[in-house]
């Protein structure tokens, strides 16, 4: 995993639970941070991760963790393949809930959260949960809730 956070523009999806996979509890993480030059790795990757992994830890249970989406991005790698793999599974049925330690991760530009907003159309049952100020976040795929998201996101936006 650490090689992955050395690297701008790498990814890395790791699957667990079969079992759990397609279940009403199955939960799929998503993480992401920025390499900046003249750093050995991503610290605000790692940050992500492994504080998303103590919130599933504590919130969730760790049993329930299906998959795990990693990206490391810079100014030149905005690209976001762990993203696109995650969508592309959560269509396939792998899980119904989305966890995303920190939505500014995710939703850093309008062209993020204009893609995640027009996906949850897309999917039936779909929950998108941030911890944000200490609290879990759980924005499930309605009208009402796309307004509220792109509220609650907009102090990431403007940073």
């Amino acid at each position: 995993m650490f090689e992955t956070l050395m690297k701008p523009g790498s990814y890395r999806v790791d699957y667990f639970k079969d079992q759990v996979a397609g279940t009403k509890q199955a939960l799929g993480f998503y993480a992401c941070g920025e390499i900046p030059s003249q750093t050995a790795y991503s610290r605000t990757a790692r940050h992500n991760l492994l504080a998303g992994l103590i919130v599933i830890q504590h919130h969730f249970g760790i049993s329930n963790l299906v998959a795990i989406y990693l990206d490391v991005h810079s100014a030149n790698h905005a690209t976001r393949p762990a993203f696109d793999q995650m969508k592309r599974d959560l269509c396939a049925g792998l899980f119904k809930r989305a966890f995303v330690f920190s939505g500014c991760t995710l939703l850093d530009g309008q062209d993020i959260l204009k893609d995640l907003a027009g996906f949850y159309g897309e999917i039936d049952g779909f929950e998108l949960i941030t911890f944000k100020n200490g609290v879990c976040i759980t924005l499930p795929p309605n009208e009402e809730t796309r307004v509220d998201l792109k509220a609650v996101m907009a102090p990431c936006l403007n940073q």
